[in-house]
């Protein structure tokens, strides 16, 4: 900290960001503009309209690593998802054996490696992340984008998107988590596309490509 220089005027990407900078590194927060990162958006209306299911998808997209949990996720969650839900990891990482392994001969449960989430959002229903710490995550300004509905711990990050009954669900632990995941809504019902509509609304509000743009020219002027 006492090493670090920060000039007068400043940006955090995040309300979580900025906490950091004044309460560690002591900016001044009249110094520090927060300014979201943007998302060029690549939705599409198939892509946003989800047809209804009796069976849940869900998306656990990131770098494998003990930091976001996949492995702890994984082995936790053996014997416990209900029958109409499976879960789908999907990136690279140093975890990627000991994930594997967790997931054995599964059938609710997959490894799907690196893949263009852009391109295949289509086949899922939820995004989730479980991380111990997060800046501001792109996997959930994505969901945001597609009109996902998300499944969150309650770090600061998260919330900072995700609200509770209002785009996704939030969860204090994992017991809570895998308890919760019997009670989600299917997609298609009344209650999912509202979740859906409230996140795509998040990401036209505050994480569109456009709007970071027009945040930062106003600044520099």
């Amino acid at each position: 900290r006492w090493l670090t220089l920060f000039p007068e005027n400043c940006v955090a990407i995040s309300q979580t960001v900025k906490r950091n900078m004044t309460d560690y590194f002591k900016v001044p927060e009249k110094n520090i503009t927060v300014i979201y990162d943007g998302v060029k958006d690549s939705a599409t209306k198939e892509i946003l309209s989800v047809q209804k299911s009796e069976q849940i998808n869900v998306l656990f997209a990131g770098r494998l690593c003990k930091l976001k949990r996949q492995v702890l996720l994984a082995e936790y969650l053996r014997g416990k998802l209900p029958p109409h839900l499976h879960l789908f990891f999907a990136g690279e990482g140093e975890d990627k054996e000991a994930l594997v392994k967790a997931i054995g001969n599964n059938k609710q449960m997959h490894y799907l490696g690196q893949i263009d989430v852009k391109k295949e959002m289509g086949r899922f229903h939820y995004t989730m992340l479980f991380s111990e710490k997060e800046g501001l995550p792109l996997t959930l300004l994505e969901s945001c984008m597609f009109g996902r509905p998300m499944l969150t711990n309650d770090i600061p990050a998260a919330m900072e998107i995700n609200k509770n009954g209002k785009t996704g669900f939030v969860y204090r632990d994992i017991k809570s988590f895998a308890d919760g995941l019997g009670r989600l809504p299917l997609p298609g019902s009344a209650e999912y596309k509202a979740l859906s509509e409230n996140a795509r609304k998040v990401y036209e509000d505050k994480f569109r490509e456009e709007t970071m743009i027009e945040k930062y020219r106003m600044l520099m002027q």
